[in-house]
Order: C-alpha cells, then structure tokens, then sequence
C-alpha cells in the first residue's frame, strides 16, 4: 500500500499543469517530508529510499533521482545499507552533467564495423553510446539486438556505440556479441573489472549517453528511450 501510496504522489506532481521548476519543488519537498517521517526507522528508511530511487530511475526523474540521492547521503542521521548506499552514491558520481571516465580499450576488442580507436575519448562519434551487459543477463538479450537492428539508423546522427561486455571468458564474450555491428570490449573480469568499478555499475544493462568530450547526456533505461532521445534532438536540429 505503501508504494502504491508513493507512485501515486510523486506521479501526481508530473503530471499537473505546474512548471518544470514547480514540479521539481513540490517533488523536492515531498522527498525531505518521507524521509524525516521514515529515518529514525532504519528498515523502513532503506524500502522507501530504495524504491523511490528505482522509481525516479525508471521513469528518468533524473533530477529527483539526484536530489534524493543527495538528500539521504548528506543527512548524517539516516542509516543506510552498505547496497542502497553504493547505488546512491553512484547515481551523485555518474549523474547527467558530470564527466566519464576515459576506456583505453585493450586486446579484449571485437570490432565488424570498421570503427577503430586506441580509448573512448578518442572515438570519432557526436554521441558516444556505453553499454555495459552480458550474454548472461536476459534483459542484455532482449535489449542489446534492438540495439544492434537501430545502430545503422543512428549513425547518420553521429552516433557510435562501445558495448562493454562483463562475460568472463573470450568464448562467451564471442558468443554474445562477436556479430555486434559496432566496438564491444571486455577484460574478462566481470564486475572486478576496472572499467565496470570506474563507472559505479551494479546492474545490467546501463547505458549512458555521453557527448565527444565524455559528458553524460542521458542515462536512458532502455533503447526505445535511446531511440526516441536521439530522434527529439535530431528534430530540434541540436
């Protein structure tokens, strides 16, 4: 009932006719009142806090997102878990507006496109698209073919996509992505992987959306969300 409860509050605020400046207010204002209601109670400051920040994630509430995330992690009185912490933590280190980590990509390349490039920041692209999956995960196999079926349509748009792979040995690896029209990379390390750690992953498929220079555009949730981001900035001529 709870969470019924908060989908409906905060979905209420999005779609009213206020501003966006409004919306964000009254979405601020409605995180610091769940949390001093729920922070002396550790167990049920974790589930709000939690589902809340899945929420904001899932729907791109990028700027909640952010303001929940710094909300629970600077109020010395709340106690978090060691999980919900690292993912708070995350989201403030990789949030839209900040910069990337470069990618030296190493011997683990597998490249059909003809694209080549010694790191991330030196790949000729407008749009730099980093996805990090797995031949494992099932949402990586659902997801990442759509991917593949649009690539030809994006780069026109000067878009180029690095598929990092945190399969653990060069056959699964192959078996997976060895048809990707585009760059796809992997150490082999799974989640002890530099690359994985530098970007503050902790679930399958994320992708980010970064410009030449490796600022974070967007963190969209799905290709259809990479899709239409992409075609909105192309009818906008930006």
């Amino acid at each position: 009932l709870l969470k019924e409860v908060l989908d409906y509050q905060f979905q209420l605020i999005r779609q009213s006719g206020w501003s966006e400046e409004r919306k964000q207010r009254a979405t601020e204002e409605s995180i610091d009142l769940l949390i001093a209601k729920v922070k002396a109670e550790e167990e049920k400051m974790n589930m709000v806090a939690a589902y809340l920040f899945e929420a904001f994630e899932k729907r791109s509430f990028s700027e909640a997102a952010a303001y929940l995330s710094n909300r629970v992690l600077d109020d010395a009185s709340c106690t978090v878990s060691e999980d919900l912490n690292y993912r708070l933590e995350s989201y403030r280190l990789m949030k839209v507006g900040n910069k990337a980590p470069d990618i030296v990509f190493g011997e683990g390349v597998s490249t059909l496109g003809g694209v080549s490039a010694n790191s991330l920041k030196a790949l000729p692209a407008v749009v730099k698209i980093v996805v990090f999956g797995a031949g494992w995960c099932q949402h990586c196999q659902q997801e990442i073919p759509r991917m593949v079926e649009l690539y030809q349509k994006w780069k026109p748009y000067g878009v180029e996509v690095v598929f990092v792979s945190l399969d653990e040995n060069a056959a699964n690896f192959k078996a997976f992505a060895g048809n990707f029209p585009f760059m796809s990379i992997s150490d082999f390390k799974s989640w002890d992987s530099p690359i994985v750690r530098d970007y503050h992953i902790y679930a399958t498929p994320t992708i980010f959306m970064l410009n030449k220079e490796l600022v974070i555009l967007e963190k969209p949730q799905s290709v259809k969300a990479v899709n239409d981001w992409l075609m909105a900035r192309s009818k906008s001529g930006k």
